[in-house]
């Protein structure tokens, strides 16, 4: 069974009835042809390592109202939220995308300072 809206009986995404097709480049609208695509055919797997979701202050009226966007329900060693300003749609875009470089560059080093788990787990041995 298809979600309703999403896909025409050709197995195509109508993604007329999901965005205003007159606001994107051609580029963009084969990026929105395939991330639905993507969604249904993902299989959720549980992950073993903590992780960083950079999540925005502003979010649309269909989204999960938890903080970790349900996320720990996935993983199993954490969720660390980290807010950026702006909403979905504009957060690559000044001065939220400031914002957002200087939250991913401290992850980044923070990352880097941390023994590998290869390293961590010869240790525990």
């Amino acid at each position: 069974m298809r979600p309703a809206g999403l896909q025409n009986g050709t197995g195509h995404i109508a993604l007329e009835e999901i965005i205003a097709l007159s606001y994107f480049r051609k580029e963009e609208l084969k990026m929105w042809q395939n991330h639905p695509r993507a969604l249904g055919e993902h299989v959720q797997q549980n992950y073993a390592r903590p992780i960083k979701l950079f999540r925005t202050r502003g979010q649309a009226l269909f989204c999960s109202l938890e903080e970790d966007f349900c996320w720990s329900g996935l993983v199993r060693r954490g969720v660390e939220v980290i807010k950026i300003p702006g909403s979905h749609e504009n957060i690559f875009m000044e001065p939220n995308a400031q914002c957002l470089a200087r939250e991913l560059r401290r992850c980044l080093e923070e990352a880097q300072e941390q023994p590998s788990k290869r390293e961590a787990d010869q240790y525990a041995a």
